[in-house]
């Protein structure tokens, strides 16, 4: 069969391969012809789709699925059921990962399938089930026994329990010739970066952690689980000999959990490439760190490091499930610095119960930390976290809107405006970064004429447009 994989056009800093889908490509690519759409590289729109839909005429058309692209892939849907009709539509992430069946009602007829979770068996099996094969079972029978699959069978919509890969060395990599990194531009995570092209990995997926306002444990679970060193490390080898990579950045969610991994791949990645620097941009936890860990990470090549930070104000962080404390943020962030890494701080405002008060706490935490560079971001209600329950048990009128982005605002806690909200935004992004010390190191920060370009686009999103 024919198979197209789409990640939505979204507003995104971040222009990167869509490893998930990649992933997919990969395990089933050996019985079916797929081809990977990357959206934001792409800029598809709906022209572009329907040229491609009368080109290659999937026989099946796969999303990657975020709550904010809601809305962009519904037109997209209504787009294949207009050129294709017969077509099965198929959607996995983080939005039906969190509300399975209220997805599949959204879209209606025009989406027939969706994932919770990990799909890369899952959807390799609806494949074998779409297509047939020597199982004379009825197709509902079938269905049954398909991991994380979502579906209709009339009158109701029925959903399997995900099935988390434990062998996460037999996934083997991505499909890279699918996403060279070749033709991604510089800007890879607000498009910082000292050496380009850029490859990204994932050594582990689950989360222990329970956030309120993060859906990591809805996709991937709670264990975490790794891949071994030695296959990272081959992934690294292949990017860096196959596709010119000259610097990797470890996106996982929870890199630093495992403090004997770390320093096992810190080792084993300073003796194998000792040239090629490497960074964690999705963030870790400050309270993984040590000073052992950072100078075994500083010495294997890594140069900076982003943390959740999220609030200033220990009620907020309390009320939001982090489990830190500001003193330990405080100590750990001096910490990295003196290990000589640098720091990227994130920061999340309009968290439920914060008050005008509390941000100004957080803007001011912002400013004393020895922070390279800081990211102020609104909340977004994910469903199927707590926050997101919480917010529609206790306060659903305080939800704003279902396509956004992470610039906009998407939800208003009470006390709070949007005003308010992108005033204090701003003022803290003109109050972190034109303090001189902060100008010059962004400026030192650009090492490829094109980031200036990507630079002043997010200026603009963030900043004049919003």
């Amino acid at each position: 069969m024919k198979v197209l994989l789409i990640k939505p056009t979204t507003k995104t800093d971040a222009i990167t391969p869509p490893l998930g889908l990649g992933y997919l490509a990969a395990r089933i690519r050996g019985r079916h012809n797929v081809r990977i759409l990357d959206g934001p590289l792409m800029r598809l729109n709906l022209a572009m789709l329907s040229r491609i839909l009368k080109e290659f005429r999937p026989d099946v058309v796969g999303f990657q699925l975020l709550t904010m692209d809601m809305v962009r892939v519904w037109r997209y849907l209504s787009k294949i059921r207009e050129e294709l009709p017969q077509a099965i539509t198929v959607v996995g992430g983080p939005q039906p990962s969190g509300e399975p069946e209220g997805t599949l009602h959204w879209y209606g007829d025009r989406l027939n399938y969706a994932f919770v979770g990990e799909a890369e068996e899952g959807f390799s099996r609806l494949l074998d089930a779409i297509e047939g094969s020597s199982d004379r079972r009825p197709a509902a029978e079938r269905l049954r026994e398909i991991p994380g699959l979502v579906w209709r069978e009339t009158p109701q919509v029925l959903a399997n329990p995900p099935r988390r890969e434990q062998d996460l060395d037999a996934l083997g990599f991505p499909a890279w010739d699918m996403m060279d990194p070749r033709k991604y531009p510089p800007a890879p995570h607000a498009a910082f970066a000292r050496a380009f092209p850029v490859g990204c990995i994932t050594a582990t997926r689950g989360c222990p952690f329970d956030c309120d306002f993060c859906a990591a444990r809805l996709t991937q679970g709670k264990k975490l689980r790794t891949r071994s060193v030695l296959n990272v490390l081959d992934e690294i080898a292949l990017l860096v000999n196959h596709y010119g990579v000259r610097e990797i950045h470890m996106i996982d969610d929870n890199f630093t959990y495992n403090r004997d991994y770390v320093l096992d791949f810190c080792e084993q990645k300073a003796r194998k490439f000792p040239n090629i620097p490497w960074t964690c941009p999705n963030g870790v936890r400050l309270d993984t760190l040590d000073s052992e860990l950072l100078g075994a990470m500083k010495r294997s090549g890594c140069y900076i490091l982003a943390v959740g930070i999220e609030s200033g104000s220990q009620p907020v962080l309390d009320l939001a499930g982090k489990k830190q404390t500001v003193d330990l943020i405080r100590e750990k962030v001096e910490l990295i610095h003196r290990a000589g890494l640098g720091v990227v701080g994130f920061f999340i405002f309009g968290l439920p119960g914060e008050t005008p008060s509390d941000i100004k706490e957080t803007v001011k935490l912002s400013l004393e930390l020895p922070l390279t560079r800081a990211q102020y971001m609104f909340y977004h209600p994910i469903p199927g976290t707590r926050g997101y329950k919480h917010i529609l048990r206790e306060r659903a009128e305080c939800l704003r809107r279902i396509e956004s982005a992470f610039e906009t605002v998407a939800y208003v806690e009470k006390g709070l405006t949007e005003k308010q909200l992108k005033r204090s935004q701003h003022a803290a992004f003109l109050r972190f970064y034109l303090r001189p010390e902060q100008f010059a190191s962004l400026l030192a920060s650009i090492k490829h004429p094109l980031q200036i370009y990507y630079i002043a686009r997010r200026i603009a999103r963030w900043m004049i447009f919003n």
